[in-house]
């Protein structure tokens, strides 16, 4: 999920849908798209999500998706 528009490629419009995170707190999916460069790496079906402060990957739908995940 992210709060951000401007980091989203082609961006989907969603209507009446909400997430709720960790708090309890529910949020307003404004759409769903694409984060990254197409020449390293694509995350596909981002959510955004209205009003949301901090961006929140799911590193193991990432380990499902790629391969090897590396933090240093």
């Amino acid at each position: 999920m992210i709060g951000v528009v401007e980091k989203i490629v082609n961006l989907k419009l969603k209507t009446e849908c909400f997430v709720s995170n960790g708090n309890n707190n529910n949020g307003k999916i404004i759409g769903c798209g694409d984060i990254g460069d197409s020449s390293f790496i694509t995350i596909y079906n981002v959510l955004l999500v209205d009003d949301l402060k901090d961006n929140m990957l799911s590193i193991s739908q990432l380990c499902d998706k790629i391969h090897k995940v590396m933090m240093i």
